[in-house]
């Protein structure tokens, strides 16, 4: 953890770097700043160390700044957004015409829809660690993984990825077949994704099973 800090301090040096140079070079005020991330990392909040494994909050929630003064008025997006949004939020706000109709994102800028939330997905395809999907969706989380391994077993996993990957071996994983794990988070009141209720809220399910399946 100590290692992980100094990692994040080092970033925000070069952030600051960054900042203090474009200043010097008098474009700082002209000049559109976004500042995100990959991943996030798992301190064992589901009980591993890591990243690239699952697709909880811990690894999911990255930060996303955009930083353009004088074009963008102080504000915060407090809805689940995803990566795929940025390229359409430039888009829009460095007025670029938009002529593909295949962008998977929307723009950050535009007003919050009224009714229901569009989904928010997230795939994570690595054959010789986890298969699995997430759709985020008014405030329910569905997770559904077509290879999953629990901590216990990643750590073996690991150790054997490379040389799996070097002989193309191990067992090849379908990533368009059924799921054989899923899970249901509650995040409203259950933003820490502690209390899997797959099995007590059969309608979510359903509802985001439909999602996950129309989007696929």
């Amino acid at each position: 953890v100590v290692r992980y800090d100094a990692e994040i301090a080092d970033t925000d040096r070069a952030i600051a770097q960054l900042f203090d140079g474009l200043a010097r070079l008098g474009v700082l005020d002209h000049t559109l700043v976004i500042v995100t991330s990959d991943h996030g990392e798992e301190f064992l909040e589901h009980g591993f160390v890591e990243h690239a494994w699952t697709l909880y909050d811990e690894v999911l929630h990255v930060p996303l700044v955009l930083w353009a003064p004088r074009a963008l008025a102080p504000r915060r997006v407090a809805r689940p957004v995803s990566s795929v949004d940025v390229l359409p939020t430039l888009l829009r706000l460095l007025a670029i015409p938009n002529q593909r109709a295949d962008l998977d994102g929307a723009s950050l800028l535009d007003p919050t829809p009224g009714g229901a939330s569009a989904p928010v997905f997230a795939e994570l395809l690595i054959s010789e660690r986890n298969v699995v999907r997430v759709v985020i969706r008014n405030g329910w989380k569905y997770v559904a993984a077509q290879r999953w391994l629990t901590p216990e077993e990643r750590p073996a996993a690991a150790h054997v990825e490379d040389e799996l990957r070097k002989l193309a071996g191990g067992t090849p994983i379908d990533p368009w077949g059924p799921a054989v794990h899923e899970e249901v988070y509650d995040l409203v009141h259950d933003p820490g994704e502690r209390r899997d209720v797959v099995g007590h809220q059969p309608d979510a399910l359903r509802e985001l099973r439909s999602v996950l399946g129309t989007y696929l």
